[in-house]
């Protein structure tokens, strides 16, 4: 059963398990689900800045983030902070332009990180998933090797094929 609104049902299931959740994007209204039926709502008022200092001490376990978050906020686990553990990034759709991706996987891979993050894809394993994933490894390689000359990235999502590179 694929939910009508999987940022939504996603925030549901990680509050129901008992973590909190905040989400950095530019939604202005969420679906909610009350006594069986399904309802349009506002969200609430967020501050972006008070919902990254709230991941960063660790007063907030889950951030969900959108292309809108995906810059000017600090998501790692910086010494400056006082949540210091290993940030995990859950990939649930990449973004087309290899570029905005990047901007995305640095939120909690910079400079001044006291331990590696870990990445993870998702994907349904479908042959249209699959090619998507097979084209933007093949983006990633070409940024990589123009970048420092060699094609090898640690974000290169090892589950699919290597058809255009061999």
């Amino acid at each position: 059963e694929i939910p009508l609104s999987p940022l939504d049902y996603l925030t549901e299931k990680v509050e129901a398990a008992g973590y909190s959740i905040t989400e950095i994007s530019g939604r202005k209204i969420r679906l909610v689900e009350r006594n069986g039926k399904q309802y349009i709502e506002k969200m609430p008022a967020r501050v972006k800045n008070e919902q990254i200092d709230g991941f960063n001490s660790g007063d907030i376990d889950v951030a969900i983030i959108s292309k809108s978050g995906s810059t000017g906020c600090s998501l790692h686990s910086s010494h400056t902070f006082r949540d210091q553990s290993q940030r995990s990034f859950i990939e649930l759709q990449a973004a087309q332009n290899i570029r905005t991706r990047f901007q995305f996987w640095g939120r909690i891979n910079r400079k001044g990180k006291v331990c590696n993050p870990i990445i993870e894809m998702i994907s349904s394993g479908l042959p249209a998933e699959m090619r998507l994933s097979i084209m933007q490894n093949a983006n990633l390689r070409k940024m990589s090797a123009s970048i420092s000359g060699n094609a090898d990235n640690s974000g290169l999502n090892e589950n699919v094929p290597d058809i255009i590179n061999k």
